[in-house]
């Protein structure tokens, strides 16, 4: 099993942080990887909604179906994907002060049989996407007003 994550100071309030975070419609601004976005359930986002992404890792095109395992709009959101491996990811927004949050993406993979043994490159790799997106997501925050909300 892989479990990587990674986190960053947001100066903007929680609430204004998960507003934008967790709407899927600005998914493609800050997440570096994603190719497509497709709802299977109609939104709005909630537990047990279902979307399937296509990303690309390591020069290959990724496809999965997540559904929403958890969710709290200005606290954590999980989701889970059986295929093409299990994978689970999580965002959790923390308040560090009323006008600055922390958010944290863990990701936690089980690439099984033949991958298993390309795990270190896999972790380092997801490490270094985890910290470019939410590095893309700190920008977009802190220099311009987010144009949609999630809920």
């Amino acid at each position: 099993m892989i479990d990587v994550s990674s986190h960053i100071e947001i100066r903007r309030a929680r609430e204004d942080v998960g507003a934008y975070t967790f709407n899927l419609d600005n998914a493609r601004e800050w997440f570096g990887n994603l190719r497509s976005l497709e709802w299977l359930t109609p939104p709005p986002l909630a537990v047990r909604s279902r979307i399937r992404v296509a990303t690309e890792l390591f020069g290959h095109s990724l496809k999965a179906t997540y559904e929403i395992v958890s969710l709290s709009p200005a606290e954590h959101l999980a989701m889970r994907a059986d295929r093409p491996f299990p994978i689970e990811m999580r965002y959790l927004l923390e308040s560090i002060t009323a006008a600055s949050t922390r958010v944290t993406i863990r990701g936690r993979v089980d690439p099984g049989g033949f991958l298993s043994f390309l795990g270190p490159m896999i972790a380092d790799g997801l490490r270094e996407l985890y910290r470019d997106d939410l590095v893309r997501l700190k920008k977009l925050l802190e220099n311009e007003r987010p144009s949609r909300a999630a809920f």
